[in-house]
């Protein structure tokens, strides 16, 4: 899973030449959606089959809800969330990790620490290890049959830390290039979003061929590479912090039975690319059916034999992508 990335930006971005050569060469889903902003929901989204009314990124929220690792689990399957600069597996003791404005790992991009009945259990926890450990089993042949992976910060074209990439000024900083946490784009807290862009290309560059590359690549392997929402905002060129201008998506709510509701703002997560690179089925496919996160879920249920979670159990509105699977 990747970050805050839209087909708009990364089309054709001289900046991400291997994202897309997979594109140009694998599956891609040209019409495939976001949930909602901010970060957090749409990862919950993609692994619990719902947001639960949450469209915020605070690490104190729970969700006690069945997610796909329980139903991994109850068919004897096994499942990691490999989570790279995690201190050390299921961590669970701040919201960001170093503690300070060096931090490159955010809770909030590790799904299943936010399932109480995965974070509470030692045993459970353990499979939320750091991504080192994905390079080891590759080799052992002792990866799962699922598996989650949250680059940190610096590699998922997040960014907002000082030490990825370095500081830049605006509005010294042409608008295109810039990445502001304020709406009113007047912040010189900015970094070179270009910077970004390449690491979150050099990262897939780095991780794609060593999983591909490695003896654990058999059988109906897949590689499913996707953004958790788009983050530019045509009006403005520039590049928001939580999406087209976080004011607006949080400016009015109401509450009703502990729930926030927005009654106006902006509830779509973004168009977004989604490649699938297929080992059984390896060929250009573009698909122009209209996909999100609850699709791709959807998918891997129906993969497995596991029971439809949340919004996936909508036969009508929520169909598997088939096309990239010769199906």
């Amino acid at each position: 899973m990747m970050e805050n990335s839209g087909n708009d930006v990364i089309l054709g971005n001289e900046n991400m030449p291997f994202i897309n050569l997979l594109i140009q060469h694998f599956g891609f889903a040209a019409e495939y959606y976001g949930i909602t902003h901010t970060s957090l929901p749409n990862y919950i989204a993609l692994t619990s089959g719902s947001n639960w009314w949450s469209h915020n990124d605070s690490t104190k929220q729970v969700f006690d809800h069945t997610c796909i690792a329980d139903k991994l689990e109850e068919k004897g399957l096994g499942w990691k969330n490999y989570a790279q600069s995690i201190p050390y597996a299921g961590y669970k003791g701040s919201s960001s990790y170093p503690q300070n404005s060096s931090f490159v790992w955010l809770q909030e991009h590790v799904p299943f620490l936010f399932y109480p009945q995965i974070f509470q259990d030692p045993v459970r926890a353990a499979n939320i290890p750091p991504l080192e450990e994905l390079e080891q089993d590759l080799y052992s042949c002792n990866v799962p049959e699922y598996v989650f992976i949250s680059p940190d910060i610096c590699h998922d074209m997040h960014g907002g830390s000082d030490v990825c990439p370095a500081v830049t000024e605006y509005p010294n900083t042409p608008k295109k290039l810039a990445y502001c946490y304020n709406t009113k784009n007047t912040s010189k807290n900015c970094v070179n979003i270009n910077n970004l862009w390449k690491k979150g290309d050099e990262f897939l560059r780095e991780w794609i061929p060593k999983i591909v590359n490695s003896p654990s690549w058999t059988g109906n392997s897949v590689i499913i590479v996707t953004w958790d929402e788009a983050n530019y905002n045509e009006e403005l060129n520039v590049f928001t912090e939580g999406g087209p201008d976080t004011a607006y998506i949080y400016s009015t709510n109401f509450s009703f039975a502990d729930h926030s509701f927005l009654i106006d703002g902006y509830y779509g997560g973004g168009k977004v690319p989604l490649i699938v690179i297929s080992r059984e089925n390896p060929y250009h496919i573009v698909t122009y059916g209209k996909y999100n996160h609850y699709n791709l879920l959807k998918t891997i249920e129906a993969s497995y034999g596991l029971d439809y979670l949340g919004y996936t159990s909508d036969d009508r509105q929520v169909k598997v992508l088939h096309e990239f699977f010769g199906k």
